[in-house]
C-alpha cells in the first residue's frame, strides 16, 4: 500500500508551481505530508532490517536507514521537491511485489507473470535508474549552485547518499537482468520464470517469510 499510496501523491508534486519556485526550500501541506509518511515507513524498514538482519542483508539496512535520514530531514521542510521525485520509485516496487506473490504461487509462467516480470524491468529500469540518473543530476546541480545557503555538511551527506543510493539501484538491476539471462537460458523447471526472483530484489524483502505488512519498499 505505501508504493501505490505515495506514487499517486508525489506525482502531482512534479508540476506544483510553488515546489518548482524552489525546489530547495518550498513546501506544501501535500508534500510535507508526503515525505513526513515516507520518513515514518523509512523508519520502519530501517528497524525491520535490523530486527530480522539474518534475512536482510546490509545493503538493506543501508537502503533504509539512508532514505528514513534523507526524508526525516525533509521535514524541516527541505527539499520537499526533490522527495517527490524520488519516491517515484516506488512504482516499479508495485510490480516487484506482486512478482513475489506469482512466484509463490507458482504463477510466474503464467500470462500475467510474464506481463507482470516485463512491467517490472521496464518500470524498475526505467523509473529507478534511467530517470532516477537524469533527476540526480539535476540534484547534484542544485545543491552546488547553493553552497551559500545550505551548510556543507548537508550537501556532503546527501550527494554521498544519492550516490550510494543509485549504486545500490544500479547493483540490484544488473542482478535482476542476471536472472532473467539465466532463467531463459536454463533448460526448463517446473518452478522456472523469466520474472525476477523478489529475494534479490531492493523493495520485496518486506514480503519474505511472510513478514510483509503492505507490500511495499525500499525506494525509496
Amino acid at each position: 500500500m505505501f508504493s501505490i499510496a505515495v506514487s499517486i501523491l508525489a506525482l502531482p508534486n512534479l508540476t506544483d508551481p510553488v515546489l518548482l519556485s524552489s525546489p530547495l526550500w518550498a513546501y506544501t501541506e501535500s508534500s510535507l505530508s508526503l515525505v513526513c509518511i515516507a520518513s515514518g515507513y523509512f523508519l520502519y524498514d530501517t528497524v525491520t532490517c535490523m530486527v530480522w538482519h539474518d534475512i536482510y542483508s546490509f545493503e538493506f539496512l543501508a537502503h533504509g536507514a539512508i532514505s528514513f535520514q534523507i526524508f526525516f530531514w525533509g521535514t524541516r521542510p527541505f527539499l520537499n521537491y526533490y522527495a517527490s521525485i524520488f519516491l517515484l520509485f516506488e512504482v516499479s516496487t508495485i510490480f516487484l511485489n506482486l512478482n513475489w506473490f506469482l512466484d509463490k504461487a507458482k504463477m510466474t509462467m503464467s500470462p500475467i507473470g510474464i506481463v507482470n516480470g516485463l512491467i517490472l524491468l521496464f518500470t524498475f529500469g526505467g523509473v529507478r535508474v534511467v530517470f532516477g540518473l537524469y533527476q540526480s543530476y539535476h540534484f547534484w546541480v542544485t545543491m552546488l549552485s547553493n553552497t551559500d545557503t545550505v551548510h556543507v555538511y548537508f550537501i556532503i551527506y546527501y550527494l554521498v547518499s544519492n550516490l550510494i543510493l543509485c549504486s545500490l539501484n544500479i547493483f540490484w538491476y544488473s542482478k535482476m537482468i542476471q536472472m532473467v539471462i539465466a532463467k531463459v537460458t536454463e533448460p526448463k523447471k517446473n518452478s522456472a520464470s523469466p520474472s525476477v526472483d523478489a529475494s534479490s530484489s531492493p523493495t520485496s524483502k518486506k514480503a519474505a517469510n511472510g513478514k510483509s505488512t503492505n507490500g511495499a519498499v525500499h525506494r525509496h
